[in-house]
C-alpha cells in the first residue's frame, strides 16, 4: 500500500509520454499554425512528419488538411488536386466557424488559381467572402485575388470595387505593406482601362506606403505612366529613382526597358540605344521582346533597314513564342503577373512578434496536464473494460476444457457402467443403469452446446476454398485472390472471429492476422510454410510469439490452435 502513490505518479507519467508520442496532440497542431507564416518550412514538417491523421479526431483532421494545404502553399508545392483541403471544406461546412470555413475555402480557390482555374479560383472566393469571417488579413487577400482574377479576364468594373476592398481590410489592421501592392494592382487596372491619371494616383498612393523592396516597380511603373502622359520630367525622376532602388540585378531589366522608352520620347536615341541593349539581358521573354520592338523604331528613325529586319524577326519570334506559350495574354499582362507569396509573407511579418513566451508556456503546461489527466481517465476505464472482458473469455476457455474433461470421464464411467451390467446380476442393477443414463444425458447436453460450433465448422467445410487449401496440390498457386476469398468465407461463417481476435490482440501484424486465418482453417503447419514461403520453423516462431502475446494479456493459454479454434 505504501507503494500505490508512486505507481500511480508513474502510470500518470506513462500516460503523459505516451499522449505526447503515441496520439496526436492539439499543441503540436498549434504549434504548426504558430510557425505558418514566419516558418511555413517547419511547420510543414511538422505536419508531414509528427502528426499521424488517421489517430486525430474529425475536428483535428480537419485542422491538420487545412494547415497542411497552407503549408505546401507557402512553400511553393503545387497541389495536383484539392482532395486535401476538400476533407477541411466538408467539415467547416458542418460546424459554426466562419472562420476556418472562410480559410478553407480561400485555400481551396488558391489551388485552383494557381492550377489555372481562373473560374473555380472564383467560385471558392466568393464562397469565402459569403462564409461570415471576419478576420480583416484573410478578406483582403480574398478580396485582392478576385481583383486580380478580374482584372486577368479583363473584367476591369468587377476588379476595381474588389481591391478598394481589400484596401479597407488591409487599413483596418495597419497592413501598409501590403496596402502598397493593392494599390500598385489598382494602378495597373487603371493603366489596362487608359484612365492614366487614375493610374497616376494610384501608384502616388502606392508610393507613400510601399516597403523599400517594392517601390522599385511602383516607381517604374508610375515613370511608365508620364511617358505615355508625355510629363517627362516626372518620367525621368521616377524612373531614375527606380534604378538607383533596384537592389536586385534581375529587377532592373524593367527599369531599363522603361528608361529606354523614355530616351527615344525625348530624342536622345544614343542613350534610348544603351539601356535597350541592357534590357535584351533579362531572363523574361516579354522584357526582351518590348526592347527588340523599341530598338527597331530606332532602327527605323535611322533608316538602318537591315538592322530593321534582323531586329523585326528576333521580335517577332519572341512574340511568337509568348503567345503560344500563354494563350493570347499580352506582354504588358505579363509584366503584371508577381509573386502572390511575397503579398502574404510580408502581410503577415509582424503577425505573431507581440505574443508573449510566457503566456504559452502557461497555456501549453495546462494543455498538457489537462490532457495526461483525461489519458488517465481514459486508461484506467479502459483497463477495468479489458480485464473484464479477459476474465469472461477466460471462463469461456476453462468451461470448454472443463466440459471436454467431464465429457471423458462420463464416457469412461459409462463403460465401467456396462461392464458391471454385463458381468454383475444384482440388486444393484437398476442403480448401475441409471447411473449410465444420467451421465449420456449430461453427455448429449455437452455435445448439444457443441453443436452450433460443430454446425459453423461444417458450413466452412463443405466450402470449395476450404477442399481448395486442403489440397497441397493447389498449394503452390495461392494468389492474393484466393487468400480474400478465405478471409472473407470465414469472417462470413464466423463473424465475430475478426472481432474477438483483435481484442485479444489488438497490436497484430498483418502476417500474424494471416496465420490466424490459416490456422482456423484447419491448415497444418507444414502447407502454411509453403503458402507463405516461410520455413517450417519459422511459421513455428511466429506461432510462439502470437502464444505469448496471448499470455501477456492475461490468458491462461498453452495452446494456440485451441484458442482460435474456440472462436465462432
Amino acid at each position: 500500500m505504501k507503494n500505490k502513490p508512486v505507481l500511480l505518479l508513474l502510470l500518470f507519467a506513462v500516460c503523459l509520454f505516451s499522449c505526447r508520442e503515441d496520439a496526436p496532440s492539439q499543441a503540436l497542431l498549434d504549434q504548426a499554425k504558430a510557425w505558418m507564416n514566419e516558418h511555413p518550412d517547419s511547420a510543414l514538417w511538422l505536419l508531414e512528419n509528427d502528426i499521424l491523421p488517421e489517430r486525430l479526431s474529425a475536428r483535428q483532421q480537419a485542422d491538420w488538411a487545412l494547415f497542411l494545404t497552407q503549408a505546401r502553399d507557402k512553400n511553393y508545392q503545387t497541389h495536383a488536386n484539392d482532395s486535401l483541403i476538400r476533407l477541411a471544406v466538408n467539415y467547416y461546412e458542418k460546424q459554426p466557424n466562419p472562420e476556418r470555413l472562410m480559410m478553407a475555402y480561400y485555400s481551396q480557390g488558391r489551388i485552383y488559381q494557381n492550377n489555372g482555374d481562373a473560374l473555380q479560383a472564383q467560385e471558392f472566393y466568393l464562397k469565402a467572402l459569403d462564409a461570415g469571417g471576419t478576420d480583416h488579413a484573410i478578406l483582403a487577400r480574398i478580396c485582392n485575388n478576385l481583383g486580380m482574377l478580374y482584372t486577368y479576364q479583363e473584367a476591369y468594373e468587377l476588379a476595381l470595387p474588389q481591391m478598394k476592398r481589400a484596401i479597407d481590410h488591409l487599413q483596418q489592421i495597419g497592413d501598409s505593406a501590403s496596402q502598397a501592392f493593392v494599390l500598385r494592382d489598382m494602378g495597373r487596372t487603371y493603366y489596362q482601362m487608359d484612365s492614366l491619371e487614375q493610374a497616376i494616383a494610384s501608384y502616388q498612393q502606392a508610393l507613400q506606403v510601399a516597403s523599400a523592396s517594392s517601390r522599385a516597380s511602383v516607381m517604374q511603373e508610375l515613370g511608365s505612366c508620364f511617358i505615355d502622359t508625355q510629363q517627362y520630367d516626372s518620367a525621368y525622376v521616377y524612373i531614375s529613382a527606380a534604378l538607383q532602388n533596384s537592389s536586385h540585378f534581375h529587377r532592373s531589366f524593367p527599369v531599363y526597358l522603361t528608361l529606354g522608352k523614355y530616351y527615344i520620347e525625348v530624342g536622345n536615341t544614343d542613350s534610348a540605344h544603351y539601356y535597350l541593349q541592357k534590357s535584351l539581358d533579362s531572363p523574361t521573354k516579354n522584357t526582351r521582346a518590348s526592347a527588340y520592338y523599341h530598338l527597331s523604331r530606332i532602327a527605323r528613325q535611322n533608316q538602318q533597314w537591315e538592322e530593321l529586319s534582323l531586329l523585326k524577326d528576333q521580335y517577332e519570334a519572341l512574340r511568337d513564342s509568348i503567345t503560344e506559350q500563354n494563350h493570347a495574354e499580352s506582354i504588358r499582362r505579363m509584366q503584371h503577373l508577381y509573386d502572390y507569396k511575397l503579398v502574404e509573407n510580408e502581410a503577415n511579418l509582424y503577425k505573431y512578434k507581440h505574443l508573449a513566451s510566457q503566456r504559452k508556456m502557461y497555456v501549453l503546461i495546462l494543455s498538457s496536464f489537462l490532457i495526461a489527466f483525461f489519458c488517465l481517465l481514459l486508461y484506467i476505464y479502459f483497463h477495468k473494460k479489458h480485464n473484464e472482458w479477459v476474465d469472461r473469455f477466460q471462463s469461456l476457455l476453462n468451461k470448454l476444457e472443463e466440459k471436454e474433461q467431464e465429457k471423458a470421464s462420463n464416457k469412461e464411467r459409462i463403460q465401467d457402467l456396462e461392464e458391471s451390467l454385463t458381468m454383475e446380476e444384482n440388486q444393484e442393477d437398476d442403480l448401475f443403469l441409471l447411473e449410465k443414463q444420467i451421465l449420456e444425458l449430461k453427455n448429449s447436453l455437452i455435445d448439444l452446446e457443441n453443436k452450433e460450433k460443430q454446425e459453423l465448422d461444417a458450413l466452412l467445410h463443405n466450402t470449395s476454398i476450404y477442399h481448395f487449401y486442403q489440397n497441397t496440390a493447389n498449394l503452390g498457386t495461392i494468389t492474393n485472390e484466393n487468400k480474400m476469398e478465405l478471409i472473407q468465407t470465414i469472417d462470413m461463417i464466423y463473424p465475430a472471429f475478426k472481432t474477438t481476435l483483435t481484442r485479444i490482440l489488438p497490436v497484430i501484424s498483418e502476417k500474424e492476422l494471416e496465420l490466424c486465418y490459416y490456422i482456423k482453417a484447419e491448415i497444418s503447419q507444414a502447407n502454411i510454410s509453403k503458402i507463405s514461403a516461410v520455413s517450417v520453423s519459422g511459421i513455428a516462431m511466429r506461432q510462439k510469439r502470437l502464444l505469448d502475446k496471448i499470455q501477456n494479456r492475461g490468458f491462461d493459454a498453452n495452446d494456440l490452435k485451441r484458442v482460435i479454434r474456440a472462436i465462432y
